[in-house]
């Protein structure tokens, strides 16, 4: 996906720190056990996958670590900045009240040698100005490349009995996500399609974009999110194949907000599509990522699906076809590292 590399500045970003320093304690603490752990009857290959395991796991770590270390300077650089612009500007106001006040001078002075000291002390004021205004400027320019357009973004969420976790962390961690992205976007639009199983009496469950200056509004519907949406077909799904092209449709199809220049679809489930609608979710991304700044991006959720490999790889092929990122979060990821990865690039 060949898309300008952007900067940027996340004030806060405490549920990043938290989940980063907990796995990387994690990994250690399972290394230093493993050698204590009793013969079970493991053979030496099944060891050395265990460590392979373990190895995979802390790679993922340390990606994460490196998202989190550019997040961060980006974000000493954006206080910087905001900092510095916030005196240019201070300055510019003072020269123009001194300019404002040496032509006043001037336009009183008595006699020459007064003119002409004047004159030099406008002349001085007035540069300073014109440095001051290009600093000024060089700054707003370097603070946009450091933020995100106006961004909408929908997620289309398996709300199916194994997505508890999931469920649980975007309830938890909406208002947060919301925050985060305020500091980095000049406006943010969150739309939800929550889906099941096609045997569901009801398998789409719909917030509209809505901006996250009302976030009571998106917190309330996150709130109302079960696993099963105590939907009265539940019990009968027998096959793991979830709506996901049913999902992509209703998020494609909702009323985005005019000012949204990026616009994202992030689907997140350890299930893939039906078989009979797998072309037609292909064709629902493309469509939808033909636009200028439309994307489709896809998150793994879980790894203990039986249909594992080709979960996986039809959401690397979809997010492929939405010129997207997939994000591999089966390993417990927070929500919000989870969303941020999968619109940043």
């Amino acid at each position: 996906m060949n898309r300008r590399r952007r900067e940027l500045s996340i004030f806060s970003i405490s549920a990043l720190d938290l989940f980063a320093s907990g796995m990387g304690a994690f990994v250690l603490l399972a290394l230093i056990a493993m050698p204590f752990f009793p013969n079970t009857g493991d053979s030496e290959e099944r060891i050395e996958d265990l460590k392979g395991e373990m190895e995979a796991v802390q790679t993922r770590v340390q990606d994460l670590e490196g998202v989190i270390a550019r997040l961060q300077q980006s974000s000493d650089m954006a206080e910087a900045m905001a900092a510095e612009l916030k005196l240019a500007q201070q300055r510019i106001e003072e020269y123009c009240s001194q300019i404002q006040h040496l032509q006043q001078q001037l336009s009183e002075a008595g006699d020459r040698s007064n003119e002409e000291a004047l004159a030099e002390q406008l002349a001085a004021a007035q540069q300073a100005l014109r440095s001051a205004e290009s600093r000024a400027q060089s700054l707003e320019a370097a603070q946009r490349e450091l933020r995100l357009p106006h961004l909408d973004i929908v997620i289309c969420l398996d709300v199916t009995a194994s997505m508890q976790y999931q469920i649980e962390g975007l309830k938890r961690e909406i208002s947060s996500l919301a925050g985060v992205l305020d500091r980095l976007a000049p406006s943010v639009g969150f739309g939800i399609v929550a889906f099941g199983d096609r045997m569901w009496r009801h398998p789409l469950h719909e917030l509209p974009i809505t901006p996250t200056t009302n976030i009571g509004r998106i917190q309330s519907f996150v709130n109302t999110l079960t696993p099963n949406m105590s939907d009265p077909g539940a019990h009968r799904n027998e096959d793991q194949p979830e709506a996901v092209a049913a999902a992509l449709e209703r998020a494609a199809g909702m009323s985005w907000r005019s000012e949204g220049e990026d616009r994202y679809i992030i689907v997140i489930t350890d299930n893939p599509a039906y078989p009979n609608r797998r072309d037609a979710a292909m064709q629902m991304a493309r469509t939808f990522a033909g636009r200028a700044n439309h994307h489709v991006s896809t998150v793994l959720a879980n790894y203990y699906s039986d249909q594992i490999e080709g979960t996986m790889q039809f959401l690397q092929v979809l997010a492929d076809a939405g010129r997207g990122n997939y994000v591999d979060a089966a390993g417990g990821e927070s929500m919000l590292s989870t969303i941020l990865l999968a619109i940043l690039d």
